[in-house]
């Protein structure tokens, strides 16, 4: 048993204190990082440039010639990693980069329904903000391009309809709470920029997500049900798509640094207000794991830095090549094996609170995926069979969630008021892909 007393056990304070000089030079420093290392202006700026173009070269994806589409909203890191792509086409001390790049710009405007609170960067602003990147072809487009199959490449203004733009807006509000809501956005947004890469032919795709957004989305993510798919959320490279990778170079680049990149730069981003900026901390889970890692990162230092190194070092157990994707996010879905599972696990209890003391019975278990098809969906007209047809001829069965979705994607329809307001080209992939699945199971015993 110890014996020392409670005040022998305090750890004991560092006599260390921050230098006033730069670690490289002998010129006064002017930022610090981590609250220990010290640069100067110059040397801030040679050790910025230089994470930023290792966290590329290291993984050895990128090619001489490809063709790249980066995201940009308007925000501090988007600004900054058009930037940092600007120099290192043009920077001549170093090998330079060959690439083609197109930006495109996402009005999510529709996302946030009659709330005039909410500020958000449009068209102009971009504009303004972008004037200086003549070599880079701007494309600008709304959320309404998720509806759509074609997009025009012939004009800079991809798609805008103001009738799709109203449909956005009633999905949306058809949503309770702000996690599905923002969790729905995210697999928007990212199903619009590889719809629009694929029509342009880009090899890759660039997304300005920075250490502090992906440790938040690594808390955020297995919060909601999506730990399977952490290695392709937060990873620096998402390759749910065959041919084309969605990369994150600035995966090693904190707020802060951003922060200091555009002032000794002289760059200025818009800012804007979206879910996760609006409301309190227990608005949403995205907005409670952003409150939960600032809070930490503000007493050690480091916290941004370990949650995002431990949470890119997961991934899930090597699946079967045959699993199926998501409708939703194209994640693979998990197998549903005999073994108990989480997901399992989760869906027994709803069976079990559904049915209720007096009609629960072990041997209802058995077999459990046509019991599970029996559970009352939230749309008012489905009944215990789970089954509708909609004007536009389309199947509504609790199966199409269990079989076409993932476990995360499930939580956001099953939040939704009623699964009529989902678009018709979703819900029509839904029906297609339940199916196949059925088919699937029909034809397998004659299988070899």
């Amino acid at each position: 048993m110890c014996s020392r007393s409670p005040e022998d056990l305090t750890l004991p304070k560092s006599d260390k204190s921050i230098s006033d000089n730069c670690r490289k030079c002998s010129e006064k420093a002017s930022v610090v990082l981590q609250a220990k290392f010290s640069y100067c202006r110059e040397c801030f700026m040679e050790y910025f440039k230089h994470k930023f173009r290792a966290t590329l070269g290291k993984t050895k994806i990128m090619k001489h010639g490809d063709k790249i589409l980066v995201g940009f909203s308007g925000s501090a890191s988007s600004l900054c990693l058009i930037d940092l792509i600007a120099d290192s086409l043009k920077d001549g001390k170093k090998k330079k980069m060959m690439f083609e790049v197109n930006i495109l710009f996402i009005n999510e405007r529709a996302a946030y329904p009659s709330n005039k609170e909410i500020k958000l960067c449009d068209l102009n602003d971009v504009n303004d903000i972008l004037k200086s990147y003549t070599n880079f072809k701007l494309y600008s487009t709304d959320l309404g391009a998720y509806l759509v199959d074609n997009i025009n490449l012939d004009c800079d203004n991809l798609y805008e309809d103001a009738s799709k733009v109203n449909e956005i807006q009633e999905i949306f509000s058809n949503f309770k709470t702000l996690t599905s809501k923002e969790d729905l956005l995210i697999k928007i947004r990212n199903n619009i920029l590889f719809k629009v890469a694929h029509k342009m032919g880009c090899q890759k795709i660039f997304v300005a997500e920075t250490s502090d957004h992906l440790a938040v989305n690594t808390i955020a993510n297995i919060a909601q049900g999506r730990g399977g798919q952490l290695s392709l959320d937060i990873g620096f490279c998402n390759d749910r798509s065959s041919d084309l990778l969605l990369l994150r170079p600035l995966q090693d680049c904190s707020r802060k640094e951003i922060t200091y990149y555009n002032l000794f730069n002289h760059l200025n981003p818009t800012t804007s207000v979206s879910f996760s900026t609006k409301g309190d901390k227990y608005s949403s889970i995205q907005k409670l794991s952003e409150a939960f890692i600032t809070d930490l990162q503000s007493t050690f230092p480091s916290t941004v830095l370990t949650v995002h190194a431990t949470g890119s070092k997961l991934s899930s157990a090597k699946s079967d090549e045959g699993n199926s994707e998501c409708c939703l996010c194209q994640g693979k879905i998990d197998e549903r094996k005999l073994s108990l599972t989480a997901d399992q696990a989760s869906l027994i209890s709803s069976l079990v609170s559904n049915l209720g003391p007096d009609k629960f019975d072990s041997k209802t278990l058995t077999p459990m995926k046509q019991e599970l098809a029996n559970i009352s969906c939230k749309t008012s007209c489905l009944n215990n069979s789970c089954e509708c047809i909609n004007s536009d001829g389309i199947d509504f069965n609790i199966n199409l969630l269990l079989a076409s979705l993932c476990y995360g994607c499930q939580l956001i329809l099953k939040d939704s008021k009623s699964i009529e307001q989902l678009p018709n080209n979703f819900l029509k992939q839904l029906q297609q892909n339940a199916q196949f699945n059925r088919m699937h199971e029909e034809i397998k015993t004659f299988l070899l």
